[in-house]
């Protein structure tokens, strides 16, 4: 073909045009001599596009030029770009590991035994790693691995330095490290800040008044009203009752905002936040990529410790929660990792775990002179459950859009304290389209073990119990439910133990319900989950515009573009009615014809299959992936 444009004629080969009969739209595009060169034409309506700059367009065109600008990422021009729900995503080289990866949460004590006491272990972890190959995994977070008190299952910690035994030893870890590094996988640990155990050095000293462990901790003495003792103040645990607890031998209350055989650490002194500095600084020795950092919220409180006002145990009035001096902090512990990151040049990762509003969350990432937090982990998904559409674009938009500048965002559905586990919460129809909503929106995917299974509470009865919350609350407030070990095969105790009577009892829908069934299984949600991962590669996925739609009151979708020659829509019936669907009534610049490339495991379509972008039916509750392309 021979063209001329702007006086230079153009010779090439590169040509496409694409003709839309029913709406009067012709595409032409074509390359050659250096230049690109794209024309819309709409009946008497014109828009030129060169080389990624806008030339032209009709009047006529404005909401077209508008809706082309925001599907086409590579056709970027600010002073144009009106389209309120297109966000441009850093390019692909500018995107560092942790935003690439897929990060997978492991609960050791229900991954994998190998030493026969029914309780998961390091050695099995490493035994593992080649199913989080299998998965596409390229960065592993483990929950606490350090000696406990045994009150919070890990999160009591007696000694930050060292590992549990019952998880192994540090030679395990040491092992684990290399092993993950050789494979191309991170290690991310979990970090426990605010409080330790009742049985730590630190807190057995402090009791005692030894120096200089004093004031490692927050003692207050009490208050007496008609001589009766009386807490400092009205503060109130989120695991029920007052924050404090009177220790006999030292005369003084101690705060614990968990359990009471959790002291908080006191902040306030200039030695705790030295010690917990150390910490990271041993961990990051040993080779570790970053850290999930517990309850951060929660590091200061007033020091004049007056009433909330709230006498709730929420704070959004900096009582005892997102005090000025907590962001403070949280800066200090990146500048410590960025020093290892200058060292060994690949970034160390800090993201931290925190529920509350964004102002106040969003604080935690810092400023582009002193950076905190990388991310701050999202549940806007998990929370959404069998909401309409438009619930979905609202939640959706606000944690994708409403990220400080130039922050990233981040996906989780599903943790081992959120009850209950994703596929009890969706169901099993829907999960694997919650998962194309997690794995292919911009953002990094923090996975849970056994949610790519579709793994699902459990029921425990009481004596089956093992968390003090669990043991006083029942079985609504078990965090066990979805704690369960991972079911590796249908063989006994699930492929997880040759123990019989294991920590906490094997799910009995093991028998189909496993990894090995899944993997060689036609169609299964694992199957569908790597399925999800692979696609996440392409840059699109990574780097290309998106842009949602509410298509009917119970049909989500939305796209991902990095060219108009190709985009890919994710399609996914919330409700329990057969739908028919019309893409092009939300988007005119689709095609007849769309490629399914995953489909969820209930839905009616299979990968490969052609359908009408105007008219194609999606089963309550599936989902489909589905490719837009003008050379097909």
């Amino acid at each position: 073909r021979v063209f001329t444009i702007r006086k230079q004629t153009i010779r090439t080969n590169k040509f496409c045009m694409f003709f839309d009969s029913r709406f009067c739209n012709f595409f032409l595009i074509f390359r050659g001599n250096g230049l690109s060169v794209l024309v819309y034409i709409q009946g008497c309506n014109v828009l030129v596009i060169i080389n990624n700059r806008l030339i032209t367009y009709s009047p006529g065109l404005k909401s077209t030029c508008n809706l082309l600008i925001g599907e086409i990422s590579n056709i970027h021009i600010p002073t144009y770009n009106t389209v309120n729900d297109a966000r441009k995503i850093k390019r692909e080289n500018e995107l560092d590991w942790w935003q690439k990866a897929v990060i997978y949460q492991i609960y050791p004590r229900s991954f994998k035994d190998t030493t026969g006491n029914g309780v998961g272990d390091i050695q099995g972890v490493i035994e593992k790693i080649p199913y989080m190959k299998y998965l596409g995994i390229e960065a592993v977070w483990l929950c606490p691995i350090n000696p406990s008190g045994g009150v919070d299952l890990g999160y009591d910690i007696t000694d930050y330095k060292n590992i549990d035994n019952i998880f192994g030893t540090m030679e395990d870890i040491d092992e684990l490290i290399t092993r993950l590094h050789e494979n191309g996988i991170k290690f991310l640990l979990d970090f426990v800040p605010n409080h330790t155990s009742d049985k730590h050095e630190w807190f057995v000293k402090s009791v005692q008044k030894i120096e200089p462990y004093t004031n490692y901790y927050v003692w207050a003495d009490a208050k007496y009203v008609n001589e009766t003792r009386q807490v400092p103040n009205n503060w109130l645990s989120p695991f029920f009752g007052t924050m404090w607890e009177w220790n006999e031998q030292r005369q003084q209350y101690y705060l614990h905002q968990f359990y009471k055989k959790q002291p908080d650490l006191n902040y306030w002194c200039p030695l705790v936040q030295k010690e917990i500095k150390d910490v990271l600084r041993f961990w990051l020795n040993k080779g570790v990529d970053g850290f999930r950092v517990d309850a951060v919220q929660r590091l200061y409180e007033r020091q004049d410790l007056k009433d909330s006002p709230a006498k709730l145990e929420t704070d959004d009035d900096g009582y005892f929660m997102y005090l000025n001096e907590t962001y403070e902090e949280v800066i200090s512990w990146r500048a410590v990792l960025d020093e290892y990151t200058k060292n060994d040049v690949e970034t160390k990762f800090l993201m931290i775990d925190v529920d509350g509003d964004v102002s106040l969350t969003n604080r935690f990432y810092g400023n582009s002179t002193h950076p905190g937090a990388h991310f701050s982990l999202s549940f806007s998904l998990g929370k959404l459950s069998h909401k309409p559409a438009n619930s979905y674009v609202y939640e959706l938009k606000k944690n994708l859009f409403g990220l400080p500048p130039g922050k990233w965002p981040n996906w989780i559905i599903g943790n081992h304290n959120i009850i209950p586990r994703p596929t009890t919460r969706f169901g099993e129809e829907m999960i694997d389209g919650i998962h194309m909503i997690q794995l292919l929106l911009p953002g990094t995917p923090v996975i849970y073990m056994g949610d790519e299974l579709g793994m699902t509470d459990i029921y425990l009865r009481n004596d089956q119990f093992v968390d003090v919350n669990s043991k006083q609350y029942g079985y609504n407030q078990a965090r066990e439910r979805n704690r369960t070990p991972i079911q590796w095969d249908s063989t006994a105790q699930a492929g997880f133990s040759n123990k019989t009577k294991t920590w906490l009892p094997i799910n009995p829908n093991y028998v189909t319900l496993n990894v090995e069934y899944e993997q060689n299984s036609n169609s299964s949600h694992l199957k569908i989950f790597k399925e999800l991962v692979n696609l996440r590669q392409l840059d699109v996925f990574r780097t290309g515009n998106v842009k949602f739609y509410e298509v009917s009151k119970y049909v989500f979708a939305f796209s991902r573009s990095n060219s108009i020659l190709r985009s890919y829509f994710v399609v996914i019936n919330l409700g329990s009615e057969l739908e028919n669907i019309n893409l092009r009534k939300v988007n005119g610049l689709l095609p007849y014809k769309l490629t399914v490339i995953v489909a969820s495991m209930y839905a009616e379509h299979n990968a490969g299959d052609i359908i009408r972008s105007e008219s194609f039916t999606l089963r309550p509750s599936a989902a489909v992936v589905l490719k837009s392309s003008f050379f097909n």
